[in-house]
């Protein structure tokens, strides 16, 4: 069906509201996306926690700075997490800071560098 027939087909639904009419064109355009063969379906979509994106794609991986934001909403009561999310959020920016760096200056031993200390930060091992 092309978009002037779909159109039709919603205009016959004159008891839904604009919003549901909105809710049902975004739901019946993903699932035209998911179920189309002419190329490649992407699986893993990189972007902000904007609504829009949300169901788009089989992952939601949000970018550095959107994910940086929840961990400073956490307000740990116990003062030894309270000092372990201080240190977890100073590497975790530290990291990005490399990150950018590594952006305008790439090299094969930065890449093996970089890799590790993600490893490192990011590791649940030893907790």
């Amino acid at each position: 069906m092309n978009e002037a027939e779909f159109t039709a087909h919603l205009a016959c639904l004159d008891t839904l509201g604009v919003r549901h009419m909105t809710h049902l064109t975004e739901a019946c355009a993903i699932a035209h996306y998911q179920q189309q063969t002419e190329f490649p379906v992407i699986k893993t979509l990189l972007a902000d926690d904007a609504p829009q994106f949300k169901l788009l794609t089989l992952f939601l991986v949000p970018c550095w700075l959107h994910d940086g934001r929840h961990y400073k909403k956490l307000r740990p009561f116990v003062p030894q997490h309270h000092y372990a999310l201080a240190d977890f959020r100073s590497r975790y920016w530290a990291y990005y800071t490399e990150l950018l760096k590594y952006k305008y200056e790439p090299a094969p031993e930065k890449k093996v560098e970089l890799s590790k200390q993600f490893d490192k930060i990011f590791s649940t091992y030893g907790l």
